[in-house]
């Protein structure tokens, strides 16, 4: 159950900040309610995808990999779902470094914070740098970016509020 709260709690604090910055509100997650999430990452996958997040209606535009930056501090070494499901992250950077894939037929998800782009799919972000990396000097690699549509206001002050451990039978008063 603990592992099950720790990925309930990481989803809801990545998708909240999506969303913050996708819709760029004032509006402030408490500490406390990041804190205390522990729902199971189901119930927000469920809470995500009814409320049209993922509908992607945004544009794809190319963007220079250097100005698309990363929202996790550490990713692992496969790729995790998708049809390179298990394979090494350099498995990409290979295949771009071959031409076999092109950096501009990608596309990464990201969201607007503070006015820089932040993509969540950042194996592939990672695979691009690298790639980046290997080219000459001067040479920009580019890649298409899509910044989905946002949630409206309530959608997202639900996500960040729902902290409930019990399916919200009951509430603690706080000392």
């Amino acid at each position: 159950m603990e592992g099950a709260v720790a990925e309930a709690k990481g989803l809801k604090e990545r998708w909240v900040a999506g969303i913050m910055s996708t819709y760029n509100s004032p509006l402030k997650v408490p500490k406390q309610s990041r804190e205390r999430a522990s729902a199971s990452a189901t119930i927000w996958k469920q809470i995500y995808y009814s409320a049209g997040y993922w509908d992607r209606k945004g544009e794809v535009c190319l963007v220079a990999v250097n100005d698309v930056y990363f929202t996790h501090s550490e990713i692992s070494r496969r790729f995790g779902s998708g049809a390179h499901e298990g394979l090494p992250i350099e498995t990409l950077v290979d295949a771009l470094e071959r031409g076999a894939v092109n950096s501009e037929d990608l596309v990464l998800l990201a969201g607007r914070h503070n006015g820089r782009l932040y993509s969540i799919n950042n194996r592939r972000l990672w695979a691009l740098r690298k790639f980046q990396e290997s080219r000459p000097k001067g040479e920009v690699v580019k890649v298409g970016v899509q910044v989905p549509r946002p949630l409206c206001p309530f959608t997202a002050k639900f996500i960040g509020a729902y902290s409930t451990t019990n399916n919200g039978e009951s509430v603690r008063l706080r000392p």
